[in-house]
Parts: structure tokens; C-alpha cells; sequence
């Protein structure tokens, strides 16, 4: 596979928070047809397998304590892209009717992206983007993560699920959180 592909298969998140709607497209090991499931199932690090509707519920369960009840999942689209150059076909879509953020944190959130930066097995960058994350009033670069935090890293970083980063290689360990305003969504926002 190719460097920075999204190839073989990805999903996106839609979400949105009290400001606007956003997406989060989260790479993935392949995507496999199901007669039992209509989600399918993903291959995984540890080559177990595993539900495609289970990978993505567990990690969107883990957003909902980074934001207060103004963030809603909204639902994901699983998408196959067998090679780097195929076009992507969508292959699974699900809508939530209540995945509301459960957390109580503080500070700033308008325009707030806050970035984890991973390092994949093959030395490679993997990377979870938030927008519209709460502050907790700290902007900068950080090499430590709350629990909440954790957990969703660890989730995505375990071997039992197919996440991967666009080198196709497994997420591995933190490198650093980095908490700043984005500038687009500041314009789109009417912030400058």
C-alpha cells in the first residue's frame, strides 16, 4: 500500500457540536462483506476480525466524555478502496439517534482542534483530529493525555481492531497532543 492512502478501507464519522458539523475520516485495515452482518467485519492487527458496527460503536463511545451534551455523534459510513487508485464505494452507513457527549469540561471550544499525533509500527504518522474540542483553558503541545483521553487512544491502538494510519501500518504509541484554533473554521465561524 501506498503512503498517505485510505486505502484499503475507511470510515467517517459525521458528528457536530454546538457550532457546526464535521467529519472525521479514520483510516482501516480491509473491509469484508458479511451474510450474517450487514456491517461487515474488518480485518485486525491481531487477525482475529472484528464487527464493523462493534470497531466503530467502541470508539465513538469513547468521544462522548471529551465533549459536554452540545456534541452528537451523528452516524458513520464505512467505505472500501481495495487499491490506492480504485474510487471509493460506500459500503455500510449507520445513523445514531442519541450519542451525546457526557463529559463536563471547561474552557474554549469554538474553532479548538486538538490533534493527537501517533507513531505507527512502520515509523510512519497516524493522527485523531477533534474540532471543537474542549480547551479545558490550555493551548500548546502536550506529551501527556487525560484518562478520558487514553482510553480512546488506547482503543484505537489495540491490536484486536483494524484502525490503521494512511501508511497501513498499526497505530502504536503518543507522540504528542497539540491544542490550538483553526484557523479555517475561525473564518467559517465569524471569529476573525
Amino acid at each position: 500500500m501506498t503512503v498517505n492512502s485510505l486505502s484499503p478501507a475507511y470510515v467517517v464519522v459525521d458528528y457536530h457540536t454546538a457550532f457546526a458539523p464535521h467529519r472525521m475520516t479514520l483510516p482501516t485495515l480491509a473491509w469484508h462483506i458479511d451474510l450474517v452482518n450487514p456491517d461487515g467485519f474488518f480485518d485486525t492487527w491481531d487477525s482475529t476480525g472484528r464487527d464493523g458496527a462493534v470497531m466503530v460503536d467502541a470508539f465513538t463511545d469513547l468521544l462522548l466524555p471529551l465533549y459536554d451534551n452540545t456534541f452528537v455523534v451523528d452516524g458513520y459510513t464505512i467505505y472500501n478502496k481495495p487499491l490506492p487508485t480504485d474510487v471509493p464505494q460506500p459500503v455500510y452507513e449507520h445513523r445514531y439517534t442519541a450519542k451525546v457527549g457526557t463529559g463536563t469540561p471547561t474552557g474554549w471550544s469554538e474553532a479548538v482542534q486538538k490533534t493527537y499525533f501517533m507513531r505507527t509500527t512502520a515509523f510512519g504518522a497516524s493522527k485523531l483530529v477533534l474540532l471543537d474540542a474542549w480547551t479545558n483553558n490550555n493551548f500548546g503541545k502536550y506529551y501527556t493525555v487525560t484518562s478520558d483521553e487514553q482510553d480512546l487512544l488506547d482503543e484505537f491502538m489495540q491490536p484486536f481492531n483494524g484502525w490503521s494510519g494512511r501508511d497501513n501500518a498499526k497505530p502504536n504509541a503518543l507522540r504528542a497532543l497539540t491544542i490550538t484554533l483553526n484557523e479555517r473554521l475561525r473564518r467559517e465561524y465569524h471569529l476573525i
